[in-house]
């Protein structure tokens, strides 16, 4: 789904009123500009048909940072019984990112239903008032491409060594680096390099998109890393509003502005092991919740498309009704926004239609659990991998050797295959083509 038809005459609009209020920055013509965050490519897949991708998107899609996930089982040993579910974490990412522009493009069009303007009052109440601020085409790019890496720190086999107390947790970025890395890392991640470089024109589009009155002192553009790093280290259900932790290298300071982040971040990583601290990130004046909701959350992108896309690979007969979408909105609810599902039609009539889509989708969320993840003999398998994985001498204290164990040397990292250390019996294929396992 592309963004609105009318978008490339609202650019032009927003770059000419700049030039007559003097701007003298030289901006790129409306439709140059739109052409490079615009959805013009698109990959073949099962779930959707097509996915299509902007030209942000398929330049991250080429590194190897993000194909590493093609070597990242989904379902880590599910495939042990239902033989099918081989899919990966690259699929389940490209999925992701499609149904995160989707659902945003439904919420923007549903919130813009329910103002003002179109015959619909607001509820006035305190529990919750439709969001008043824009979708801009800035926010929709950034929130396809933060679930476009919303999985890129997931160790080989996925979830299946989370119970390991001298490992770390994928997504906890208070202990773990790998992802802090990745985004800012100039010196060793192509990805952080290829990030760094689109800095300029998402601050192009970002003021081409502003009005030039209205938003005439825009906030310190933090770089796209650290925007896209704030959706995912903020939880989606953090009501605290205080900003993230993470690690950075032990010169940084113990607080640190978001704009702070490219800096510090991306610096003292050419030191092997680095020394690492815990500091705290304010969120910029970018952040927005709605943003984290629509990536990562109980109904968001993540579970629309793993709901989909694992009942299909495992054989199981229901599926998620598209429909469901056209039920989602955002609202704001004590005090923060929120994705929502509106159940009620505007005569404030309970919509029976989508109660039943709400409770199909939960409970196939609850049938995946139950029949793939908690199948015994998944989780049987799964137990004897943990065993199998050799265990971290002083995790606590060496922190870095955690981090090669989880994903293997920065230059080469790990696949499924080779996690295992050779004991677990692959062929040089099921290896990825990397060459045989126990070398």
């Amino acid at each position: 789904m592309n963004p609105a038809p009318d978008l490339l005459a609202r650019l032009e609009e927003a770059i000419e009123a700049r030039k007559k209020a003097g701007d003298e920055r030289a901006y790129p013509q409306a439709r140059a500009l739109l052409g490079w965050f615009e959805d013009r490519k698109a990959v073949r897949d099962p779930i959707y048909d097509q996915i299509k991708m902007n030209e942000v998107e398929r330049s991250v899609f080429r590194t190897p940072e993000f194909q590493r996930l093609r070597w990242v089982r989904q379902m880590d040993f599910a495939y042990t019984v239902y033989p099918a579910a081989e899919h990966s974490r690259f699929t389940h990412s490209l999925g992701v990112c499609q149904a995160a522009k989707s659902l945003f493009d439904t919420i923007a069009d549903n919130v813009r239903r329910r103002s003002p303007s179109r015959g619909r009052q607001p509820d006035t109440s305190t529990r919750e008032r439709p969001i008043a601020e824009p979708f801009r085409l800035f926010d929709r790019v950034l929130v396809g491409l933060a679930a476009l890496l919303h999985d890129l720190s997931h160790p080989p086999f996925s979830h299946a060594f989370d119970a390991r107390p001298d490992l770390l947790e994928h997504d906890n970025f208070e202990t773990n680096p790998f992802l802090l890395r990745a985004l800012f890392d100039n010196s060793s991640s192509e990805l952080a390099q290829v990030l760094r470089e689109w800095d300029p024109n998402f601050q192009l589009l970002l003021e081409a998109e502003s009005h030039p009155l209205i938003d005439s002192a825009l906030p310190a553009f933090p770089g796209v890393a650290a925007l896209v790093f704030e959706i995912l280290a903020v939880k989606a259900t953090d009501d605290s509003g205080e900003g993230y932790y993470c690690l950075c290298p032990s010169a940084a300071p113990e607080t640190l502005a978001s704009e702070q982040l490219t800096q510090w971040a991306g610096s003292g990583w050419d030191r092997t092991p680095v020394a690492l601290k815990r500091v705290h990130v304010k969120t910029s004046a970018f952040f927005r919740r709605l943003h984290c909701n629509i990536v990562a959350n109980t109904i968001s992108a993540d579970l629309l498309d793993y709901i989909r896309r694992d009942t299909r690979v495992a054989g199981l007969p229901r599926d998620l009704d598209r429909h469901f979408y056209s039920y989602i909105s955002s609202a704001e609810y004590r005090g923060r926004h929120r994705v929502v599902v509106e159940l009620e039609d505007r005569q404030g009539h309970v919509r029976r239609d989508a109660l039943s889509d709400l409770m199909n989708c939960m409970e196939l969320r609850y049938i995946i659990h139950e029949r793939i993840v908690l199948h015994r003999a998944v989780v049987a398998a799964r137990a004897m991998a943990a065993r199998l994985y050799p265990p971290v001498p002083d995790a606590a204290s060496n922190q870095w050797a955690v981090v090669e164990r989880m994903y293997g040397k920065w230059a080469r990292p790990l696949s499924d295959a080779e996690v295992l250390g050779g004991r677990y019996p692959v062929t040089e294929v099921e290896a990825g083509g990397r060459g045989r396992v126990g070398r």
